[in-house]
């Protein structure tokens, strides 16, 4: 089981209450870090920026794709559609840097 993958699929939901949300961060941020000890996440990250997503994946999620390609899948199978586009909406320039 790659738990890389599981945590993804559990963030993204997550991110989906945040961004309706926002007074349910701490339970939520508690909750993935008792779910994922292993996955050292920060509740003080904006994970609606491209850039955050990117570094938070690489350094700390092996999920074996690119972080766009993983996003795009995300949001191509009716995922967290919402938060995928807010996640996109960083200009082209800055997207490519992190590529």
């Amino acid at each position: 089981m790659n738990k890389g993958i599981d945590f993804v699929l559990t963030l993204m939901p997550c991110l989906s209450v945040l961004k309706v949300d926002n007074s349910k961060s701490i339970h939520i941020f508690n909750m993935l870090k008792y779910d994922f000890p292993h996955i050292p996440i920060d509740s003080n990250t904006d994970y609606f920026q491209f850039y955050n997503v990117h570094a938070f994946f690489h350094q700390h999620v092996q999920a074996g794709f690119p972080t766009e390609e993983l996003l795009r899948r995300i949001e191509a199978q009716g995922m967290c559609k919402l938060v995928c586009r807010r996640i996109f909406s960083v200009t082209e320039v800055d997207r490519l840097v992190f590529l």
